[in-house]
């Protein structure tokens, strides 16, 4: 959520300002209209810690905010009310950052400010979807079951990220003492070799022709290989984020990339199945789950098939069929949806989808990098053996 200075005025044509907090204008502008105010300005305001977006937290804040959910599940299931609840954890949290956190949060709510408000005032720390569960088990009375639905789900989001990078460890590390080995290859290997082989009263083979020169230009302009391999990310990253449509090619592009593009795409619907059935288990609007999920799947163009398809369902689609309408996702998870549909049961088969990616994504990442790891020892083997030949052809022949 967002906080929003507006102005607004009443039937009578009374103007009155201040400041909400608002998932977007539009909730903003529903939450005014329903106190008898017409809406005539909003702009986003900064956040305490400077920032109006939610960013990525670090790997140790995001399993310190499982702890969190995990300690308030467990005090509210108690009866423990949430001031206390939220003061007990503040002091047992596990990280400085967290507990200075969650006592300002505690001094918010204290002050009468709703939990979701209070969370929704820290961007950094708590993403709009934590807002979300939070405010939907407030309105809904259900704050302790909606704890522990948000500590699975986050449990969820850290075990995720922690099987990505145990498994992109082995291929980097490869990869990396690859290009270090090449490297040493062409600046300092082969250069030895090239007078003493150009002096040889021979006509020298094409692929040792080609070696030598590689090896002389790397050897000349490494430095520029060297600024290209650092700027060339920066330039694309930059790119992407400020240029719409350069970032809507490059995950297009991502999707249609073999082995790599199909994994991709699991991905994504894992987090948007995920996301949109543990927002829609704890009460949030279907529209605002659809909403939501656009921001959290991590791929443009599935983006904005979301987009589009909660617009659909907005026009008076099924869930189903709004989906049916884009590519991107797979006949199973429609045929799944429209049975939860038929038989009233969405909540239990969109978990029962989301317990189908969790244990697919494993499996599709093991298949993945067990593709990637032969190819780059293949590749070092080709290399390797092309070096050797290029010198030992030369003087075979003399």
């Amino acid at each position: 959520m967002t906080r929003y200075d507006y102005r607004a005025v009443d039937q009578s044509g009374a103007v009155s300002e201040g400041t909400r907090l608002a998932v977007d204008v539009e909730d903003l502008e529903r939450t005014l209209s329903q106190q008898g105010y017409y809406l005539i300005h909003a702009q986003a305001r900064s956040s305490p810690n400077g920032s109006t977006d939610s960013r990525k937290t670090s790997g140790s804040m995001s399993r310190a905010l499982v702890d969190f959910a995990t300690q308030m599940s467990g005090l509210l299931n108690a009866g423990v009310p949430l001031l206390e609840a939220l003061q007990s954890v503040a002091r047992n949290a596990p990280t400085q950052e967290l507990g200075k956190v969650l006592g300002s949060l505690c001094r918010i709510v204290e002050s009468g400010t709703t939990l979701h408000g209070a969370l929704a005032q820290y961007p950094r720390i708590f993403p709009p979807v934590v807002v979300n569960l939070v405010q939907a088990g407030e309105e809904s009375g259900t704050l302790p079951d909606v704890f522990e639905e948000l500590r699975q789900y986050l449990e969820w989001m850290h075990q995720l990220k922690s099987d990505m990078r145990q498994a992109m460890m082995y291929p980097s590390i490869v990869l990396a003492a690859v290009c270090g080995l090449l490297v040493l290859l062409f600046t300092f290997v082969i250069p030895r070799f090239i007078p003493v082989l150009a002096g040889l009263d021979i006509d020298l083979p094409g692929v040792t022709k080609l070696v030598f020169a590689v090896s002389e230009t790397v050897a000349e302009y490494w430095w520029i290989g060297l600024v290209a391999g650092g700027m060339v990310p920066v330039l694309v990253f930059l790119s992407a984020r400020y240029v719409p449509w350069l970032a809507d090619r490059l995950d297009a592009l991502k999707l249609k990339m073999p082995v790599v593009g199909e994994f991709m795409q699991l991905l994504a619907l894992a987090r948007f199945t995920q996301n949109f059935g543990v927002l829609f288990r704890a009460g949030v609007p279907i529209l605002r789950c659809f909403r939501l999920c656009e921001g959290l799947v991590g791929n443009r163009v599935i983006a904005k098939a979301v987009r589009k398809a909660g617009e659909e369902v907005a026009e008076g689609a099924s869930i189903s069929d709004a989906l049916s309408r884009h590519a991107v996702f797979p006949p199973m998870l429609i045929q799944m949806v429209a049975v939860g549909e038929a038989s009233g049961k969405l909540a239990h088969t969109l978990r029962k989808v989301s317990v189908f990616y969790n244990q697919e994504i494993p499996r599709r990442v093991k298949k993945l990098f067990g593709v990637l790891e032969p190819a780059i020892t293949l590749l070092l083997i080709g290399l390797v053996g092309l070096v050797a030949l290029s010198i030992f052809l030369p003087i075979v022949s003399m």
